[in-house]
């Protein structure tokens, strides 16, 4: 194999890992996404509210 197949193959090697990756961040920002929409917090307007020990938290829905 020349050092010019190998290269390539290497190069191909680290695009599919650094596509691999990519596709796990997604899936798990895609499961965040919908695990803040299960308790009615989505993307856009702020809820202002009191935790448990009085604190003012905002959230944005």
């Amino acid at each position: 194999m020349s050092t010019e197949q190998h290269d390539a193959d290497a190069y191909s090697q680290e695009l599919a890992r650094i596509s691999h990756h990519q596709n796990e961040a997604t899936d798990a920002r895609f499961t965040v996404f919908q695990a803040l929409a299960a308790v009615g917090i989505g993307r856009r307007s702020p809820r202002r509210s009191r935790s448990a020990d009085g604190m003012l938290v905002t959230a944005i829905r």
